[in-house]
């Protein structure tokens, strides 16, 4: 501790010693100041206040799945507004939220971001319309609420309060959704907000077809988007009865389709020379 002497005080001694709370301390000095070493503890005007206890910190909940599937579903809690499941696999990563049962974003096995955009503006795989198209009518969207969300296995069924049901089963390299709706109604369905560069292509069966893949995968056509300047990767979607329609925005591209009561759709993930053996190995799958 340094200190100096009041202007009057006589000077002290090159060295000597002090009491200081009622304990003697050595002290020297330097230059007009008193240098000392004070081991007694300062006394307390107030009651030592008690270090707050850490909350406690659990590990997210996760799903035990076959290791042979390799994939797992772990819960997330990074915001609270936006409550997830994660779902990784090696050809991708799904983040699902959990009071919707859509998700928001979507990265392919290279790391690469396919779809979503920033926390408040997010829009969900998959958004599905009554035919007349209103925002009202939706079962399944972003920020509609769903009745019920069930897992089994690497399998997650949402239900809408108005009825309507979609399972989304994951697989390594695929995501095979599954659509229940009520008869005789055509719905609109679209999935949001594909990442869309400067070197995106898009590829149908008629324009820029790839090599080695037919016209139809079963019942299924099939459209192909891949952004190559960021990533090997290429998302196949396969689509009953005719290919899904594509709308362009700045900087992002978006798929359009019907389904019907019963009817599938699929999400493939991977390089252009394995796509076809990907994609029917994803629709004998049951």
């Amino acid at each position: 501790m340094i200190t100096s002497a009041p202007d009057g005080a006589p000077d002290a001694a090159p060295t000597g010693a002090l009491e200081i709370n009622g304990r003697e301390a050595s002290y020297r000095t330097q230059g007009g100041y008193v240098l000392f070493n004070d081991s007694a503890e300062p006394p307390r005007t107030n009651p030592p206040r008690a270090a707050a206890a850490a909350a406690p910190v659990s590990a997210p909940e996760e799903f035990r799945l076959s290791p042979s599937t390799g994939v797992t579903i772990q819960q997330a809690d990074r915001h609270p507004l936006f409550p997830m499941w994660v779902v990784r696999a090696p050809g991708y990563e799904m983040q699902i939220h959990r009071k919707f049962g859509v998700a928001r974003t979507l990265i392919d096995g290279h790391g690469q971001l396919l779809w979503g955009s920033e926390w408040w503006g997010g829009s969900g795989v998959f958004e599905v319309r009554l035919p007349t198209g209103a925002e009202q009518t939706a079962p399944f969207a972003w920020s509609h609420p769903a009745k019920e969300i069930r897992w089994q296995g690497p399998t997650v069924e949402v239900t809408a309060p108005s009825g309507e049901s979609f399972t989304a089963t994951f697989g390594e390299h695929a995501i095979r959704y599954e659509f229940h709706g009520k008869p005789d109604i055509e719905y609109r369905a679209s999935i949001q907000s594909f990442f869309w560069h400067a070197t995106g292509r898009l590829r149908t069966a008629k324009d820029q077809p790839l090599v080695g893949l037919p016209a139809t995968l079963g019942d299924f056509h099939w459209t192909c988007l891949q952004n190559p300047g960021l990533s090997p990767t290429c998302l196949l979607l396969l689509t009953p009865r005719q290919p899904a329609e594509w709308r362009h925005r700045p900087a992002t591209i978006s798929a359009y389709l019907t389904l019907r009561d019963g009817e599938r759709f699929l999400l493939v993930f991977g390089t252009a020379d394995k796509l076809h053996s990907l994609a029917e190995e994803a629709i004998r799958t049951p």
